[in-house]
């Protein structure tokens, strides 16, 4: 199944938040059995996100999802979140923004994935003026990460890529211009990265091109 978000209702306005309507979008895909919510041209402010099994979100050339200020509207502490999901993905051209600054505390990450498996995120460019790591992805296995644009080098802490944990990785055609590590594979006592690969990238630090 595949769903526009001006179908039930999301306005491109860049001020209305679309929260309640992209997710209502991204359940009802996830009840027909998965398939693509896709957001069309245009700036779409939103809150937290969360993808469900089976469903990607897929952005068009010229589309925006442009996040709050607020810290209440991310509950999860992304912007698009997803959690112990199979077969999910963000792909297409379109951007995925947070230009807000944020007390330390609280600073909300552009895309959060944990305990997910064959995650797929390609193409789109992710914007991060405020946030904290752009990414993170804990505990996930089967990622393949390619030809996605990155920019958080004025942000502090501003990671580009960031891995707890996960396993079989592949990150390929990125371009990354970082305020802190522009790639970071993160380990705990029973959480250890396994099998990354990364090839063909552009990668602009403050800190790290890849961090390990």
């Amino acid at each position: 199944m595949n769903l526009y978000i001006t179908d039930l209702g999301a306005v491109s306005d860049g001020v209305t938040s679309n929260t309640a309507i992209i997710n209502e979008a991204i359940e009802k895909v996830h009840a027909a059995g998965g398939g693509q919510v896709i957001v069309p041209p245009g700036t779409f402010f939103s809150g937290s996100i969360v993808l469900k099994d089976n469903v990607h979100l897929y952005m068009e050339s010229g589309s925006k999802i442009f996040g709050s200020g607020d810290p209440a509207d991310y509950p999860n502490g992304a912007l698009v979140f997803a959690n112990h999901a199979d077969n999910i993905g963000v792909e297409g051209h379109g951007i995925i923004e947070i230009t807000q600054p944020f007390d330390e505390a609280k600073r909300p990450n552009v895309i959060k994935m944990e305990s997910c498996s064959n995650v797929t995120v390609r193409d789109v460019s992710l914007y991060d003026h405020g946030a904290a790591w752009v990414t993170l992805f804990s505990r996930c296995f089967n990622v393949t990460l390619d030809g996605i644009i990155i920019e958080s080098r004025d942000c502090d802490n501003g990671d580009g890529l960031d891995f707890w944990g996960s396993t079989n990785v592949s990150i390929s055609n990125c371009k990354i211009r970082a305020g802190d590590d522009a790639i970071g594979l993160k380990t705990g006592p029973d959480a250890a990265c396994v099998n990354f690969m990364i090839t063909n990238c552009v990668l602009n630090s403050n800190w790290a091109g890849v961090r390990i």
